[in-house]
């Protein structure tokens, strides 16, 4: 007798409830997804998988939260929006989603990251951590002036450390990953959210203590302008369902 095991109950039913909703449309629709970086691993592995099993497509935007802020500020609507939790409030407050369609997707903490075979700094407490970070040749993290949540909370960290300004000259900020300036070698030591360095092969990561965390979370919301309300509800569903959150799981995120 053939034994069919948990995880392959849970992908079929997974589909199956993809395909139901998906059903209700009636026809296949493209729903434009504008996304911050945070996501993005998880994001664009869900987003293929409900394409097989909607038959509809999602157009991903991906970047960062200023960014994509410029973007609707210029005129281009997306469908469905993932941002930070602040971000979606705002949205929420200014009139701007489709009430009672606001939904938590994953939630993620910061860690540092260094090259692959290079010793991994101790920074088990909040004075390790400041010691590793004097001692590094250089640091590199995301741009706080993008929006990005991880480089604001690095700098806000590194100005209660009171060491902002001692590695300041030392200080290398982006807009793309972290994780591959350091395996690049341009960067001894780079800080940004674990779900974003997981995916960058040749790196280790460490989480950052419990008392110097900031934790993260993402939310999913429907455009009160879009006219596609229900293949973007279908696309939410899909992307916050059981399987996702196994999937979100593995890719970092998770209860903090």
């Amino acid at each position: 007798m053939r034994i069919i095991s948990l995880e392959y109950l849970y992908s079929a039913v997974f589909v199956f409830v993809a395909l139901v909703c998906a059903s209700t449309t009636g026809h296949a629709e493209e729903i434009k997804v504008f996304s911050v970086n945070g996501v993005k691993s998880v994001m664009t592995r869900l987003g293929a998988d409900f394409e097989a099993a909607s038959g509809n497509r999602v157009r991903f935007t991906f970047a960062t939260i200023g960014s994509l802020q410029d973007k609707m500020a210029a005129g281009e609507e997306p469908d469905v929006r993932i941002a930070i939790s602040s971000a979606i409030s705002a949205a929420e407050i200014q009139g701007k989603l489709v009430p009672g369609s606001i939904v938590e997707v994953g939630r993620t903490s910061l860690a540092i990251a260094v090259k692959e075979g290079t010793p991994m700094p101790d920074i088990s407490t909040a004075q390790n951590f400041r010691q590793a970070v004097l001692s590094a040749k250089s640091l590199v993290y995301s741009d706080p002036k993008s929006g990005a949540a991880s480089g604001v909370a690095i700098a806000q960290l590194l100005n209660k450390l009171g060491i902002a300004d001692q590695v300041k000259n030392k200080t290398t900020l982006i807009t793309s990953s972290v994780g591959e300036v350091v395996v690049q070698g341009k960067a001894e030591l780079g800080a940004q959210q674990i779900s974003e360095l997981l995916p960058v092969k040749g790196i280790a990561i460490q989480p950052l203590p419990t008392e110097l965390q900031t934790v993260t979370i993402y939310r999913a919301a429907i455009l009160a302008q879009s006219n596609k309300r229900q293949s973007a509800a279908a696309f939410i569903r899909f992307v916050t369902g059981a399987e996702a959150a196994r999937i979100f799981s593995e890719a970092g995120f998770g209860k903090h």
